[in-house]
């Protein structure tokens, strides 16, 4: 691999400059480029290579210390269909140790590659996991951004968070999505699931409408809100 490109794919990078610091991204230049020619290859999943604001939102909230991370001694902290990894270094510089999660063997190479360009490359382990299996671990808390993009996606995030949190009331689950219609039940899921469901909008930081982010937008400009969610069990 290349500073510019990712097992053959070029990369393109990011600069997001939050109020606490700055963090460098790395993307590929065009996700269309992963959708393999032949039309009976099987299926690729390719929202993973953008950058979505609601990972910016949810980065924001970490570094800023909106989010009360567990002690390094327990286990680590979750990110669901983590993609390009924004999120888990976010938490990792706020000093979390992460495990990063997605289905895709490439966006966790880019997670690892990424985790490296801001020096937190010891913080970060990742792991491939689909949230419509079984999950054998428990952790205190899971974070995960624009999960819930398909109308059957919610009940499996809620299925998997039941079984990835650790049990009692304490350990907690942050969900921000961009109010898609494809999660427009999800609070209601997710109670059913077992859950007590808070959700607030939040500001996204550095952008000027939704959708994939390309460049940071300036200061002052108008900036969309995502929905964020605290999910803990009912005591």
């Amino acid at each position: 691999m290349t500073a510019e490109s990712l097992d053959g794919l070029p990369l393109r990078e990011l600069r997001l400059p939050f109020r606490a610091r700055e963090v460098s991204i790395l993307l590929p230049k065009d996700p269309l480029a992963l959708i393999p020619s032949d039309p009976g290859a099987p299926a690729v999943e390719i929202y993973w290579a953008e950058l979505w604001p609601s990972a910016l939102a949810l980065s924001e909230m970490l570094l800023d210390g909106e989010v009360a991370l567990p002690e390094a001694s327990r286990a680590p902290v979750l990110e669901l269909g983590c993609g390009a990894g924004l999120v888990a270094i976010a938490a990792a510089l706020a000093g979390a140790r992460m495990l990063a999660a997605d289905c895709e063997p490439l966006a966790l190479a880019l997670t690892r590659r990424n985790a490296e360009r801001n020096g937190v490359a010891e913080r970060v382990e990742t792991l491939r996991v689909d949230w419509r299996e079984p999950y054998g671990r428990r952790h205190p808390l899971v974070l995960a951004a624009d999960c819930l993009y398909e109308p059957a996606t919610g009940a499996y995030v809620a299925r998997f968070l039941d079984e990835a949190l650790e049990p009692g009331t304490e350990a907690t689950a942050i969900v921000a999505d961009p109010e898609r219609w494809s999660a427009r039940h999800f609070h209601w899921t997710a109670r059913e699931a077992g859950f007590e469901v808070q959700d607030r909008l939040r500001a996204v930081p550095l952008v000027k409408e939704q959708g994939p982010v390309r460049e940071p937008a300036g200061p002052g400009e108008t900036c969309p809100q995502v929905r964020v969610y605290t999910l803990r069990r009912w005591a």
